[in-house]
């Protein structure tokens, strides 16, 4: 299955799109470039960003959903959640923030 990301710093601006070999590659991705965004402060207006497959009967590009219906902003939001609690089980004091 082709899969791309997609990620717009600010509205009105053209997207960044790339070609990912994986969800897992496009999950790392799309968080290292929101991380980005927040480094960059208010220089960033809005933010939105997603993971695509190509359906090749349609040939058209589409959003991306896992079997259970969730899209990648969901998948990784709950990834998050689990890692703060398996952290906070730990005693550590840091924890992540979602």
């Amino acid at each position: 299955m082709k899969l791309k990301i997609w990620h717009n710093s600010n509205f009105g601006q053209p997207a960044f799109e790339r070609e990912v070999s994986s969800v897992e590659i496009g999950a790392f991705l799309l968080d290292l470039l929101a991380d980005y965004d927040l480094y960059l402060g208010e220089k960033v207006v809005a933010n939105a960003q997603g993971l695509m497959y190509y359906d090749e009967q349609d040939r058209e590009w589409l959003e991306w959903y896992n079997d259970e219906g969730e899209d990648i902003s969901e998948i990784r939001d709950k990834a998050l959640v689990e890692a703060n609690k398996m952290i906070q089980s730990l005693n550590f004091e840091g924890g992540f923030y979602v």
